[in-house]
């Protein structure tokens, strides 16, 4: 009897320090509070799509500037945009996204032999609108390591100097991965066609992109890309609850690619 007492005991002290341990060293045990999690991480404009993801009810705007080398293979090359890009949460690991870039018209351009700048021939103004939705594809939402999937499309508006406007549908996977508590790796594997018939793959565009993600100080700005975010809905920044009306978000994007 004493010694089923003892073995008792002992299999209750070792079940208690294992489910303790295994609290302890749980990855994903209170990463919520991180600040990779709980600061404001948006897109790297034009390149990197974050796999953060927004709960439901929540709604984020997010601004951006971007001018493009003449030799990338994203965006727009050599040319300046200004995009605005509007997340909600949905249900279900659901996120809705929509883009709206706005392509400035050079500053720089030739001169007539009047002496005057010659009319810009490219396109400019509002370009063709991309929609689509990021689903979650890991099993645990914010957690260390985070897989999601999103499906978008570019519409066939814009304005008119957008030549062969139509549809084109594309698809990604995020990744990333958290480095400690404040920074993480982003990558993005994606491909885009254009139209829905199996010739419109040949003239299709793979893509691959590599960030890093991380609030550098409680600012709005950022070494990289700076990125201006507007946060609603109860949405959490800085470590606490934000009003319904429209906060500015404080989580500069530092991006590598």
């Amino acid at each position: 009897m004493q010694k089923t007492t003892l073995l008792t005991v002992g299999a209750l002290l070792l079940a208690g320090s294992a489910r303790t341990l295994a609290q302890t060293t749980d990855p994903n045990l209170n990463n919520e509070e991180s600040p990779f999690v709980r600061l404001i991480r948006p897109d790297r404009p034009g390149q990197t799509i974050t796999t953060n993801m927004l709960y439901p009810g929540q709604f984020q705007l997010e601004t951006s500037l971007s001018r493009y080398d003449r030799g990338s293979s994203t965006g727009y090359a050599g040319r300046t945009a200004w995009g605005n890009t509007l997340r909600v949460g949905f249900f279900n690991h659901i996120e809705l996204r929509a883009t709206q870039n706005y392509l400035l018209t050079p500053a720089t351009r030739a001169i007539n032999p009047e002496g005057s700048p010659a009319p810009f021939a490219g396109p400019a103004g509002f370009a063709p609108l991309n929609v689509g939705a990021k689903f979650l594809a890991s099993t645990v939402q914010n957690a260390r390591s985070q897989v999601v999937v999103l499906f978008d499309m570019n519409l066939r508006n814009g304005d008119a100097s957008f030549p062969n406007k139509q549809f084109e549908p594309g698809a990604r996977l995020l990744v990333s991965q958290q480095l400690g508590k404040r920074f993480g790796l982003e990558g993005n594997l994606g491909f885009r066609q254009q139209g829905f018939k199996a010739e419109g793959t040949k003239q299709g565009q793979y893509l691959t992109t590599l960030a890093l993600n991380g609030p550098s100080r409680q600012t709005i700005t950022s070494a990289f890309s700076p990125k201006p975010t507007l946060l609603g809905n109860g949405s959490r920044a800085g470590g606490r609850a934000l009003p319904r009306a429209f906060t500015t978000g404080r989580f500069p994007v530092c991006g590598l690619m």
